[in-house]
């Protein structure tokens, strides 16, 4: 199994969120950086047999449409994924459920999603200093719960929060 950390993250607080959980799941990291213009993410092509932690900031409640675009050129061909939000003490409305499509579009498999909060990317003085020892401490159980689903082999698809239409 390849751990995969698929993360777009302009200002670092979304790569700081999906690090926790990677740090704490089993495998070895390749990282891909969706911020990245000049990466070629066709050439980014996944297995069944593998994770992948897919972490976007939440801007205005939506997944940011660039993020949006390069992740559909990955080919997730059955990977199990890991969907995360982050967003900055605001609300994050449908982001979730508009990567879950997303991503089940690029061929990845929903196993687990969450919600995080780390510091605004704008107005700082929101969610300042954060993730923090606490935030760190609930990814990281969340990630043994999710390293456990994946050792007992359940693919369950979690049921995640949003509005379709977007």
């Amino acid at each position: 199994m390849q751990l995969y950390d698929i993360v777009f993250s302009p200002t670092d607080g979304t790569q700081k969120v999906s690090a926790l959980l990677t740090n704490t799941l089993k495998g070895e990291v390749t990282p891909i950086d969706l911020t990245d213009s000049k990466q070629d993410f066709r050439a980014v092509q996944l297995t069944s047999d593998d994770v992948a932690v897919i972490a976007v900031p939440s801007c205005g409640g939506r997944v940011p449409a660039v993020a949006i675009d390069r992740l559909g050129s990955i080919t997730g061909h059955g990977a199990r994924a890991i969907l995360v939000c982050v967003y900055g003490n605001r609300a994050y409305e449908d982001t979730l459920i508009e990567l879950e499509d997303a991503a089940k579009q690029a061929g990845f498999q929903i196993i687990a999603a969450v919600a995080a909060i780390a510091e605004h990317s704008i107005a700082r003085q929101f969610a300042a200093n954060r993730p923090d020892t606490q935030d760190a401490q609930q990814l990281s159980a969340f990630a043994k719960q999710i390293q456990d689903k994946l050792s007992l082999g359940n693919t369950a698809e979690p049921s995640i929060p949003g509005n379709r239409p977007y």
